[in-house]
């Protein structure tokens, strides 16, 4: 506001009318209160023994340890500061699946193969077909390798059914 006001050769009242915003915001000057770097102190190691407390309950224990401190100040320095809640980690599933499939599981070491994948179909000629492909994933990163393990028709299969 300053460096606009002198540039431009304006008045407070008039560059503060220009930017819809009132005087006393320009001549505010905050207050550093002294006990203000052992509150953010307090409350970032509470906030590190006390994972899943938001800055809520973090004041109610601030105020049992002997704080005079309120929950507006509390949520300023937990903004401040950075601090968030984690969030919920969702519950483990069961391992299969009500058709009988099983959920792919983490792989165990790198390169490792953890899932096969068979399709098999009766084409219009009534010939039964199968094909797999093989999906690999790593410990560094996930990525798709679609192998055709077998393709193909199983002659066999339709003779002796």
């Amino acid at each position: 506001m300053e460096h606009a006001r002198e540039k431009h050769e304006l008045s407070e009242r008039h560059a503060c009318r220009l930017v819809n915003q009132w005087r006393g915001t320009q001549r505010y000057l905050p207050i550093q209160r002294v006990d203000e770097d052992a509150l953010t102190r307090a409350i970032i190691t509470l906030a590190s023994e006390y994972g899943r407390y938001g800055y809520l309950r973090i004041t109610a224990l601030l105020r049992t340890a002997g704080w005079q401190v309120g929950k507006d100040r509390v949520q300023r320095i937990w903004r401040r500061e950075g601090l968030k809640i984690p969030k919920k980690q969702q519950p483990r599933r069961r391992l299969w699946l009500n058709d009988g499939s099983c959920v792919r599981l983490r792989p165990e070491r790198a390169n490792h193969v953890w899932s096969y994948d068979f399709v098999s179909a009766i084409d219009l000629t009534g010939v039964f077909c199968t094909s797999g492909s093989e999906r690999e994933f790593t410990l560094e990163g996930s990525w798709y390798a679609d192998e055709e393990i077998q393709a193909g028709t199983d002659r066999d299969a339709v003779a002796a059914g």
